[in-house]
């Protein structure tokens, strides 16, 4: 998996599992409450069953979790098994209805970035900055996108000194130092 994919699954996600005894296939899970079938999902995602914890993420969906929590299990479910395209079409059909969801708009961008749709990545990564300007890895993952875009490196170079002015001793703080312009022409 690509290091852009980890780097917004860790940061994004962040949520551990809990422990249950067994995990009931799906349909067995039709008298679950949706905090259960989060429950769940969230025990087979620990033992690694990304498929049937992706059973367990669409039927809390189904049944009214909130998406802005659900969702972005349910997309690095997606990712474990490879299934991009599908992640990105759920994240876009979620973004559709809320667009001012930046976890799920790093999300997509980090689905985009990952299959080389810089201009995607570049595009997600501008709305999460708009939306919320003083989200330090935003710029940090903007900046990377414009790099590995091959564009703009001033621009790139503008959101790597945001990353530190917000970040200094963040995680990417030294790899966003190494990356700077020594000299910005105008």
């Amino acid at each position: 998996m690509r290091l852009h994919l980890v780097l917004a699954f860790v940061v994004l996600t962040g949520c551990a599992g809990s422990r249950l005894q067994a995990a009931a296939p799906v349909s067995e899970g039709q008298g679950l409450s949706t905090a259960q079938l989060i429950e769940v999902a969230q025990e087979l995602e620990r033992r690694g069953e990304s498929l049937r914890a992706e059973q367990y993420w669409n039927e809390a969906l189904e049944r009214g979790a909130d998406p802005d929590k659900v969702l972005p299990h349910l997309l690095s479910a997606y990712v474990r098994d490879r299934q991009y395209r599908l992640a990105a079409q759920r994240a876009e059909d979620h973004l559709r209805r809320h667009p001012s969801s930046t976890r799920v708009r790093l999300l997509l961008a980090s689905l985009y970035q990952a299959v080389d749709d810089y201009a995607q990545a570049v595009r997600q990564y501008r709305a999460v900055v708009q939306l919320e300007p003083t989200r330090a890895n935003a710029h940090y993952a903007l900046a990377t996108a414009l790099v590995d875009e091959g564009h703009d490196r001033a621009s790139a170079d503008e959101h790597f000194r945001r990353y530190l002015e917000l970040a200094p001793t963040g995680p990417y703080a030294e790899r966003a130092q190494a990356a700077l312009l020594k000299e910005v022409m105008p």
